[in-house]
C-alpha cells in the first residue's frame, strides 16, 4: 500500500519541479507532532 501511494504522490509532481527536502528539525517536528504520536499509537494497538 505504501508503494502505491507513494508511486501516486511522485506521479503528480511536475518533471521541472524543484523539490525541497525536510531539515532534520522539521522532520523531527513532524515525527513528534501529537496527531501523528496518536496516529502511531492506533497503528500498533492494531487500530
Amino acid at each position: 500500500a505504501m508503494q502505491r501511494c507513494l508511486a501516486d504522490v511522485t506521479a503528480r509532481i511536475d518533471v521541472a519541479a524543484r523539490l525541497n527536502y525536510l531539515t532534520a528539525s522539521e522532520n523531527d517536528e513532524l515525527v513528534n507532532w501529537d496527531a501523528e504520536q496518536y496516529r502511531q499509537k492506533l497503528n500498533a494497538a492494531g487500530g
